[in-house]
């Protein structure tokens, strides 16, 4: 039987208290000791846990380490009995290094807790969410291109191993210029880490960096690019990166050589005399769904068809006592946020108030013809092209059955000269069709 180099009871009680005998996990935080029913008496369900194993054969057990060492408590963590057992079960996901982030972050926050009571003890300020525009940053120096994470008591870096040209770095903005390939993947990958910031969620940040210097160290930065895309488009039935690559080979002749470049859920593919996008249906309706979720009219402005919408909006035909009472709110709803946005950055919006009558005056021609126009949208965007046309395309959507509509498009968009199908197994009918079209 192997011996186990176990803690000493006062190891234990100095790890519980430095915790305040919480949960060490970022996404448990259990309170682990309370009151028993019996007088003088309390129950405890944390554990002393051993970060690197207290015997030959256990999770992440490290023979270099003495006795006494891995008796200290610096090998130790507080965790409650659930979590305990769950870092054991599965010591490749629950690393050293992820533990030891861990017991630094619950320490660390127990601490500022104490801060907090003695200097602003009226005040409720445990929370230490610190999101700002220095979150997380871009730079290139002599080690490469990095991203640098600082959030409450997370500072890394992370070094890509790649280094763009001159041309294809901005100094000023410290990023890559659109131009670079990874371009696009820096700033999905920031975005992946905003949204985790924005949750407070120390744990899945720690993970997804640790899972990017893996993919770093083995695939380099094409494979952070692949990982990425995968991530962001999968829940949305986008085929992986792979798949792309392997239709953009089958529609080149062999031996070319290409550059990919992953733009959100299509991938651009450069070669030496041409440059190509190939796009998927499944692609295509997240973007447009993401338009109207978001009340993007500029996007619909400026990367829809809109003979394809007036072509739609033929098939479907909407009834005025039911176009025009949806289209009035959306009109607000344009005007209010601009107003907010314009306050925000200009601090002034009395230009705005001419542009807003005059907008009104043409949403008003619009009503009157309603019933005498064949086409709708394309006579809202003779009207005004940038703001009464997108908001005719999201009333529609937001009438009819969106889903059919964002199907319809795709019908239209890609059955057009235009693009080139490709299927990378033509026996079978489940895989998606790739549709790819030079630039």
């Amino acid at each position: 039987m192997n011996k186990r180099d176990n803690f000493t009871q006062k190891t234990k009680e100095i790890l519980a208290k430095r915790v305040a005998y919480l949960c060490s996990n970022p996404n448990c935080q259990k309170q682990t000791v309370g009151a028993s029913l019996a007088n003088e008496k309390f129950v405890n369900i944390g554990i002393a846990a051993h970060i690197t194993a207290a015997s030959i054969n256990g999770p992440r057990y490290n023979d270099q380490l003495t006795v006494d060492e891995r008796k200290n408590i610096a090998n130790a963590i507080w965790l409650c009995s659930n979590c305990a057992s769950l870092i054991d079960k599965d010591d490749l996901t629950y690393t050293v290094n992820l533990l030891l982030k861990w017991k630094k972050i619950s320490e660390e926050k127990a601490k500022r807790k104490i801060e907090n009571n003695i200097n602003c003890p009226s005040d409720n300020k445990n929370s230490i969410i610190q999101i700002n525009s220095d979150n997380i940053t871009f730079s290139y120096n002599q080690k490469g291109f990095s991203c640098n994470i600082k959030y409450n008591f997370i500072k890394e870096t992370i070094c890509f191993q790649y280094f763009p040209s001159k041309e294809n770095w901005n100094e000023i903005n410290n990023e890559l210029n659109w131009e670079d390939p990874f371009y696009f993947m820096s700033h999905s990958f920031k975005n992946k880490l905003q949204r985790l910031i924005e949750k407070n969620n120390e744990t899945e940040i720690y993970n997804l960096i640790l899972e990017v210097k893996k993919i770093i160290s083995l695939k380099g930065i094409q494979g952070v690019s692949e990982y990425i895309f995968n991530t962001e488009n999968k829940k949305h039935g986008i085929p992986p990166y792979q798949d792309f690559i392997k239709a953009f080979e089958l529609f080149i002749e062999k031996d070319i050589k290409y550059e990919p470049k992953i733009v959100g859920h299509l991938m651009y593919f450069k070669t030496e005399k041409e440059e190509y996008t190939i796009n998927t249906y499944e692609g295509k309706v997240k973007e447009l769904k993401s338009f109207v979720e978001n009340f993007s009219t500029e996007e619909i402005y400026t990367m829809t068809n809109k003979n394809i919408w007036s072509e739609i909006y033929i098939d479907a035909g909407i009834l005025k006592e039911d176009f025009v009472p949806q289209l009035l709110d959306n009109w607000e709803i344009y005007w209010d946020n601009l107003f907010q946005k314009i306050l925000k950055e200009v601090g002034s919006i009395e230009h705005l108030k001419s542009l807003k009558n005059k907008s009104y005056r043409q949403f008003q021609t619009f009503i009157e013809s309603y019933n005498d126009i064949g086409n709708i949208i394309q006579f809202a965007y003779k009207i005004d092209d940038y703001a009464l046309y997108p908001l005719c395309v999201l009333t529609m959507l937001q009438i009819f059955d969106a889903e059919c509509c964002f199907l319809e498009y795709c019908e239209w968009e890609f059955e057009s000269l235009e693009w080139s199908s490709i299927w990378i197994d033509e026996e079978d009918e489940n895989l998606p069709i790739f549709y790819i079209k030079p630039i």
